[in-house]
């Protein structure tokens, strides 16, 4: 059970993180509708019927706000990787706990539109990179413990997290790029699946 699973969290807390998944929410559509740079902080706040403060209270910039969701799934990340079994392969523990992050079918939608926003607004692009930086740190830390390597000492576990994490951007990316047929798990299974085995050249046993 995570620390925020709205089980455990007070009326307060919960009415604090619905406001913040308004805003956020409301920042993306109205970027997709007509570009981040013709949104205002009023716009956003109007949508939600709250003060342009109050939307500065939550987010530092409409980049942040676009990008929460993601900030979240990255706070998730190593405790859905630590609670993979002790046992399991390293690359398998990856790629199972990465795919639990994965949206829902049902926003599957909205997690698009904010990929593809992203990609298209520099500002964005930028931020999206910090993100991933969060994201090999959180592998990097998970890597170093089930490895008993050293992330301050030895180099596997970052270089380790640095591919996965990189395999994984680009699996979303092909995925949305391609409007590919394929269920964006199982892609991104096949990535991290290929680094495991050192990125063989297509067509080799086991593709």
């Amino acid at each position: 059970m995570y620390v925020d699973d709205p089980a455990v969290l007070g009326l307060r807390e919960r009415k604090k993180r619905a406001t913040r998944a308004a805003l956020s929410t409301a920042t993306l559509r109205l970027a997709v509708e007509r570009g981040l740079s013709n949104v205002l902080v009023e716009d956003i706040a109007a949508e939600v019927n709250v003060s342009p403060r109050t939307f500065n209270n939550y987010f530092h910039s409409k980049e942040d706000a676009i990008l929460s969701p993601a900030l979240t799934r990255v706070g998730h990340l190593r405790a859905a990787l630590a609670g993979r079994p002790a046992d399991e392969p390293l690359w398998d523990a990856l790629a199972c706990g990465m795919t639990m992050l994965i949206p829902r079918d049902r926003e599957l939608r909205g997690w698009t539109e904010q990929i593809r926003l992203i990609k298209a607004t520099a500002s964005l692009s930028a931020a999206r990179m910090r993100v991933f930086v969060l994201v090999e740190g959180s592998l990097a830390a998970e890597i170093g413990r089930r490895t008993g390597t050293d992330v301050n000492r030895d180099l596997y576990p970052r270089l380790a997290a640095g591919a996965a994490a990189t395999g994984a951007r680009v699996a979303v990316d092909h995925w949305v790029d391609s409007a590919s047929r394929y269920p964006i798990g199982e892609l991104l299974e096949q990535a991290l699946r290929d680094i495991a085995r050192g990125l063989p050249p297509p067509g080799c046993p086991g593709d």
